[in-house]
């Protein structure tokens, strides 16, 4: 076929857009494609052959076509190829059997896309597949509300959420991963309303020829899977070939490294200058703790018992003399409502006359004055640190000096400025130290935490979340002053957490399980239990301070008691760097370990 050799003739299966629509990589073995399902290619090799996929292309393009082969002829099912190439090659349509495809069209006339927005619902530290975020598209139409707009996501395709098989199957890509087009309400409703996730809404500055793009090659990933990895081939980094889709010269696909942040791909669009717009969509837990800044304690009280059922609407006009506190108090109380009925706390048929019962009453009262009672806005999750850390300490362990070397490849700690992120929550991966003792001329690895999650969640009347904590990892276990062992362990803990009117911050205790493995000692393993206690609180913007205090009995295997109390203070600098200066004190089994070290924190 002419074009074919003339497809040749012009490298066209070298050209960067090809690679893009094929997701084609180049790497040590060669080039491959992303995409695993073999259905999306036409070319035997086509997964590793971007020249024969080509050309296969070209060929399937002329098929006959008739109304049983329409759906599924190749025009159709790649239309972003087909646009390009007939472009690239000036293919006459007369010659063409199809021209354009009409159920792409007839599809892209009815959805009008015109704008594109990146969505980012916030981290939900209960599931691993929400504790980094999330990202995904929506196509705008020109003066409709969002909501009735359609996204698009890549996510993995399983029943499971939580445990252990989903954190080893997301990690080694045992999942297959799909893009999906689905109502934009739906979403909002999945995040934000029953995840209780806010969402942050960034338009972006795509032409509409370039979201047509966007549009036909989010068409041709329909029902195409790609294997789904946690750290790096994610929803996140996905999303890139969508922009590179419209513009190639964006060059998106090329920051993949051993892990994708979704976070981080929001802040490179953002530092790309893609952004034209960015919009705040509050969850209802955001709402209802907004609203009732604006309400007394007592009155707090009574949205509560609007919300169970167990005061009477006949009194809310005495309870509430004030119009506008009204409209306040039924708001909140509505969607506490929905909310403990998405959690199963009220039976249908209950939620159902409660719900009803409080939308009656609202109803004969106006729209509530949003630049009266407006919800606080926090700070953009873009504005925060960089999810890498790099830091340089030193410091004195009973009167020896060290210097330390830290490396954090992910994410955020309890003592990390909260900018951008959710205060009391802590994910870390990989989070390693190694540490340095001239007088000794000794290096070791001090700490490493294989993943430390926790998450401190405050409890008010409202919201009874419990708090929780999972660490594991080597850390060096001092028997004896400067006898160092480094042991393998294993802490669990959960509590509860408050927010105290009389000593500002956040307080939070919790008991807890330890575990540790140690084959250098006489008693190759220790476990036990014990108490910890922690006040936590940001007294400006830029400037924490954590304090920690706890006492563990070990009471299998090798038996010790371990008290210990820390406190540290951090200062934001700018968003990619901090001072830190941490105290500690241990005692153990009548040995005490002062320290102190000063850090500089470099986020990257």
């Amino acid at each position: 076929m002419q074009l074919q050799q003339q497809a040749r003739d012009q490298h066209l299966a070298s050209e960067p857009y090809w690679e893009v629509l094929g997701h084609y990589h180049k790497g040590l073995f060669g080039t491959v494609s992303l995409i695993d399902d073999p259905d999306f290619f036409l070319a035997p090799d086509g997964k590793r052959n971007p020249e024969a996929e080509l050309q296969a292309t070209l060929a399937a393009f002329f098929e006959p076509v008739d109304e049983t082969t329409l759906t599924n002829h190749p025009v159709c099912r790649y239309p972003a190829r087909f646009e390009w190439l007939k472009a690239q090659l000036q293919i006459d349509p007369a010659k063409l059997p199809l021209d354009p495809c009409p159920i792409v069209e007839q599809v892209f006339t009815f959805l009008q896309p015109s704008e594109l927005t990146l969505v980012f619902p916030s981290a939900y530290m209960n599931s691993p597949a929400s504790m980094f975020g999330h990202t995904l598209l929506v196509f705008d139409r020109p003066d409709e509300n969002r909501l009735l707009a359609r996204s698009v996501s890549y996510a993995a395709r399983t029943d499971e959420s939580i445990g252990p098989l989903f954190a080893f199957a997301g990690i080694f890509g045992l999942y297959p991963g799909y893009f999906a087009i689905e109502p934009y309400y739906d979403k909002v409703e999945q995040y934000n309303d029953i995840n209780r996730r806010d969402i942050w809404e960034y338009r972006l500055d795509f032409t509409p020829e370039e979201v047509r793009r966007i549009f036909l090659h989010t068409w041709e990933l329909q029902r195409t899977y790609a294997r789904y990895f946690f750290f790096d081939e994610n929803c996140a980094y996905m999303l890139y070939s969508l922009y590179d889709s419209a513009r190639p010269e964006l060059g998106m696909r090329k920051h993949k490294g051993p892990y994708v942040i979704p976070i981080d791909t929001v802040k490179r669009v953002v530092d790309r200058g893609l952004v034209v717009d960015i919009a705040y969509r509050p969850s209802k837990v955001s709402r209802v703790r907004g609203l009732a800044s604006y309400l007394s304690p007592a009155q707090q009280k009574q949205v509560l018992a609007l919300a169970e059922g167990r005061s009477d609407l006949d009194t809310l006009a005495q309870d509430f003399p004030d119009e506008s506190m009204r409209k306040v108090a039924l708001d909140m109380a509505a969607m506490l409502t929905q909310m403990k009925f998405a959690e199963g706390v009220v039976t249908k048929e209950t939620y159902t006359k409660q719900y009803f019962s409080l939308l009656r009453t609202r109803s004969k009262l106006g729209p509530l004055e949003e630049d009266v009672f407006p919800i606080p806005t926090p700070r953009r999750p873009d504005e925060g640190h960089p999810s890498s850390l790099l830091a340089l300490g030193a410091g004195w362990e009973r009167s020896e000096p060290y210097t330390s070397l830290r490396l954090r490849p992910a994410y955020h700690e309890l003592m990390d400025n909260d900018i951008g992120y959710d205060r009391g929550a802590q994910i870390l991966f990989l989070n390693t130290i190694g540490r340095w003792y001239p007088e000794r001329d000794k290096f070791q690895l001090q700490h490493l935490d294989i993943v430390s999650v926790e998450s401190i969640a405050p409890r008010n009347q409202f919201f009874q979340p419990y708090s929780w904590k999972v660490r594991t990892g080597l850390s060096q276990h001092p028997r004896r002053p400067n006898q160092d062992s480094l042991v393998f362990f294993l802490n669990t803990g959960s509590g509860l957490a408050w927010e105290n009117r009389l000593l500002p911050g956040l307080i939070f205790g919790m008991a807890e399980v330890r575990g540790q493995l140690a084959p250098q000692h006489p008693d190759s393993y220790a476990g036990g239990g014990g108490v910890s206690i922690g006040w936590m609180i940001s007294f400006t913007e830029q400037w924490k301070v954590l304090a920690r205090a706890s006492a563990t009995w070990m009471a299998l295997g090798e038996t010790y008691e371990d008290h210990a109390a820390s406190l540290g203070t951090d200062l934001r600098i700018t968003d990619r760097w901090s001072l830190r200066l941490e105290s500690a004190y241990t005692w153990r089994d009548g040995y005490e370990y002062p320290e102190a070290q000063l850090w500089l924190h470099h986020y990257f």
